[in-house]
């Protein structure tokens, strides 16, 4: 349901690049790009991120807010969709951080809906992390600035949504009031209706789990018109499952494979692989009760593969369970088979317990710790007004001194005067020794850097001037040697061999010269440097390299553009050598003294918080901190790699 919500953001799509600016080309540019990334956001994610990281990198250059904040949206979506949750909220909230601050100053309509549909994206990403408190927060957030828009579709899904989480909360009768409201929307003017098959199930699964099946199957034959609508097959899923539970409880298990099986196609599509283990749980249970054990376990087996992919505890002890009983129905045989998964089982379960004793112990550290606090607190004040006591005693008695000896009293005065002001002079001293040692790390850091280079380009000038040179001169003795020679036909071949071989010598090593200091950085800049790169690159099979740039009319300083040159070499390298990569994108993008590098690619992924830190991670890592900036790795196996730096140019 979050995809369907952040597909509605297409509807703001003609406002926003008009709210830039009336009749812009490059707004409204930017927000195709925008939309095409959406478009493609549930067929081919990589295309979709590449597009979306265009339109961002866009909609920054021209300082389009809305279409910075639109872009930061749809990559939280991705990043959602992905599983990789923390990821998805610090992208969402940057989007609503960008919205609000447009809104404060032009408080329309539009981005007041913009706004709720980002509050419900944090609301859904939130409940994904367990974290009720904090949807619930933002689902309520979303309903205050969606209401007063009227925007229908939106508010359809945020009831819908507000409705899962009080079901989580097994609070029935708000759930209930919630899907109700979805539902009672079908009479205003919608332009997404499809998305009211979702709320329509959800009614019927509860109205089940309420045993009135009659009821059930009555809204579920209302909605059954809406699959005719063409965007209805997203929403199929959870109306397929809706039926398949329906016909279950009702003991119609032919009919409720049928459902079972159009609904995990579907989930299947959207690439949900938590959906596809729950219909694969559903399909097993199905099986089972038609007496094919074959197929059960297969659907079994398939579902605990992936329940452990994505190490789902409780999903895994249901299977384990099933699994159990299966074999035990299967007679004596099937003994040994039933002892090995219960006791999978009860490894499962005790991990089950261990993690929810650690959160109970989480819990209680909390409490105390607030109690803790809240103790600290009351004795802080407590010695507050001890001294405030103390301080008045004192000042009565200084005032009754210095009646009796003003002359001492303005001793006292100047002797109070030098001691503030030896504690302001030692502040200042200590804060300089930090500005100070913080300079001598960076200058340090400027001093390796700058030596790595001097000795590049050093090696590069002898491997160009001295070994070229010999090579060259070579080559010319071979050419003359080969004119005046008649060398018999496989003698000749193996001369020629000899020569091409050199050739590729030759430019290999102008090659690993050009890299160690190009003359195109050093003559042209940073931008014709950076193309030459990409270019080399993709002359090979794979990856190809596409490189873009904007708002980079003029040069930057040179230090920053050797340490950027470093930067995309490194990543580059990276990408050659672990990612196996069809396509990478780098973009360099300029905004004011802002500086963004992103470089991208539709590789294997890994997974960041498991990998170890090589050299080349730390030497990125370092250039990032001399460049005083920020460096953020996503990624994920089989889900291609995204590293972007963010930095400021130093003032002049």
């Amino acid at each position: 349901m979050l995809a369907a919500f952040v597909r509605l953001l297409l509807l703001a799509g003609p406002l926003l690049a008009r709210a830039a600016g009336p009749g812009s080309p490059a707004t409204e540019a930017a927000w195709q790009a925008l939309k095409s990334g959406q478009a493609a956001l549930h067929t081919d994610t990589a295309q979709a991120g590449r597009r979306i990281r265009q339109a961002l990198a866009r909609s920054q250059a021209l300082g389009f807010t809305e279409g910075v904040g639109g872009a930061y949206l749809l990559l939280g979506q991705l990043q959602a969709d992905r599983g990789h949750y923390p990821a998805a909220l610090r992208l969402y909230h940057r989007a609503e951080q960008l919205f609000t601050a447009r809104y404060r100053t032009h408080p329309t309509p539009r981005l007041q809906s913009n706004l709720g549909i980002v509050a419900n994206c944090i609301g859904v990403a939130e409940r994904e992390q367990g974290h009720a408190q904090q949807s619930i927060v933002a689902y309520l957030r979303a309903a205050d600035y969606i209401t007063a828009t009227r925007n229908y579709d939106a508010l359809l899904v945020l009831y819908y949504n507000l409705a899962n989480c009080f079901g989580e909360l097994d609070q029935r009768p708000q759930q209930l009031a919630y899907l109700q409201r979805s539902i009672a929307l079908r009479a205003q003017p919608l332009q997404h209706p499809e998305q009211l098959l979702s709320p329509y199930a959800g009614l019927a699964l509860l109205l089940l789990e309420q045993r009135q099946p009659q009821e059930a199957w009555r809204y579920l034959e209302q909605a059954r018109h809406i699959l005719a609508l063409p965007q209805a097959k997203y929403h199929q899923a959870a109306y397929e499952r809706a039926r398949g539970i329906y016909f279950f409880e009702t003991k119609q298990y032919q009919r409720a494979q049928a459902s079972f099986r159009a609904a995990l196609a579907a989930v299947q599509q959207q690439g949900n692989a938590k959906h596809v283990a729950d219909m694969l749980l559903a399909l097993g249970r199905t099986a089972r009760q038609l007496g094919n054990y074959r197929a059960a376990s297969a659907y079994l087996h398939q579902g605990l593969r992936l329940a452990r992919a994505q190490q789902n505890l409780p999903l895994q002890a249901t299977l384990l369970d099933l699994l159990a009983e299966q074999e035990e129905a299967q007679g004596a045989r099937h003994a040994p088979a039933v002892l090995a998964y219960f006791k999978q089982l009860k490894a499962v379960e005790s991990r089950l317990e261990s993690e929810q004793t650690k959160r109970t112990i989480l819990q209680l550290e909390t409490r105390y710790r607030t109690r803790h606090q809240q103790q600290e607190i009351r004795l802080l004040r407590a010695r507050q007004a001890a001294q405030q006591q103390e301080l008045q005693r004192r000042t009565t008695l200084n005032y009754t001194a210095l009646a009796l000896l003003g002359a001492l009293g303005l001793g006292y005065a100047a002797l109070h005067a030098r001691q503030k002001l030896a504690v302001q002079q030692q502040a200042m001293q200590t804060r300089k020794i930090e500005e100070l040692e913080q300079e001598r790390q960076r200058l340090a850091l400027e001093a390796m850097l700058r030596g790595q280079d001097e000795e590049r380009r050093r090696l590069a000038r002898d491997l160009h001037d001295g070994l070229g040179g010999m090579l060259s001169t070579v080559k010319y003795y071979l050419g003359t040697v080969r004119a005046g020679l008649a060398l018999p036909g496989a003698s000749a071949q193996l001369f020629g061999r000899a020569l091409h071989h050199l050739d590729n010598a030759t430019g290999e090593l102008r090659r690993v010269a050009r890299d160690m200091m190009p003359e195109a950085l050093q003559q042209f800049g940073l931008v014709p440097a950076l193309q030459d790169v990409c270019d080399a690159l993709s002359h090979g099979q794979r990856p190809r390299v596409q490189f873009q740039a904007y708002g980079l009319t003029e040069r930057l300083p040179q230090r920053v553009e050797v340490v950027v040159y470093r930067l995309v070499q490194e990543l580059l390298h990276n990408v050659r050598k672990h990612a196996n990569a069809g396509q990478v994108i780098v973009q360099l993008v300029r905004t004011g003294p802002h500086i963004q590098l992103v470089v991208e690619d539709d590789g294997q992924g890994f997974e960041p918080g498991a990998t170890h830190s090589g050299v080349g991670l730390h030497s990125i890592q370092a250039r990032v901190d001399y460049l005083r900036g920020t460096l953020e790795i996503l990624s994920g196996p089989g889900q291609g790699t995204t590293v972007t730096i963010e930095f400021s140019l130093p003032e002049a």
